[in-house]
């Protein structure tokens, strides 16, 4: 567990040293998964094309989760399943989830010509199939990383493609807004 205590002494600082720089223990949580993020996000948007195909950015983003995971090791795999108990590391990590699933919305929404609300739930299965399998493979030691990054490929690929497959059958479900309201989820799409 991680206790600011620990975290002083492995760093080799005094306790007061460490609450210099950070408050409590969800400040260190939330700067560490920030940061991880952040390199991630940086990884998948820089090789971005702007006719990329759905399937390939989901095989990059899901690549590039992985590979980020086995850098971080244990303690980033540790990091990244802990916090759930803290609300302040829960609203970062929320937060963030909501920003990428705009993001990806919005790429969704260009290349497979969906309504706004199915353009944002298609990324927000994409961005829960990597987290899950991510998780997956931190519980499960025994687990191969390559084993589990090929399972969420093949799952969301293949659900890329159907989606890709009704979108050009002109599949009303897909192509009309689901929320109910006119134009909602085009705010996500202008940012």
């Amino acid at each position: 567990m991680l206790t600011m205590e620990r975290v002083a002494e492995r760093a080799g600082v005094s306790k007061p040293v460490l609450y210099s720089h950070f408050a409590n223990r969800s400040a260190i949580l939330i700067t560490l998964i920030r940061e991880f993020w952040d390199e991630i996000d940086r990884d998948v948007m820089a090789g971005v094309t702007r006719n990329e195909s759905p399937e390939n950015f989901a095989e990059r983003s899901i690549a590039t989760y992985f590979d980020a995971l086995e850098r971080g090791g244990v303690a980033i795999q540790a990091i990244l399943s802990t916090g759930g108990e803290e609300p302040d590391v829960e609203a970062v990590r929320l937060a963030h989830f909501r920003r990428t699933e705009e993001i990806w919305g919005a790429r969704y929404q260009r290349s497979l010509g969906l309504a706004p609300s199915a353009a944002h739930a298609a990324a927000g299965v994409l961005r829960s199939a990597i987290a899950g399998a991510g998780a997956f493979f931190i519980a499960h030691p025994r687990a191969s990383s390559d084993q589990c990054r090929a399972v969420c490929e093949a799952v969301v690929v293949g659900g890329m493609k159907e989606l890709k497959r009704r979108a050009m059958g002109k599949e009303s479900a897909l192509l009309d807004d689901m929320s109910g309201s006119p134009g909602a989820g085009e705010d996500a799409v202008a940012k």
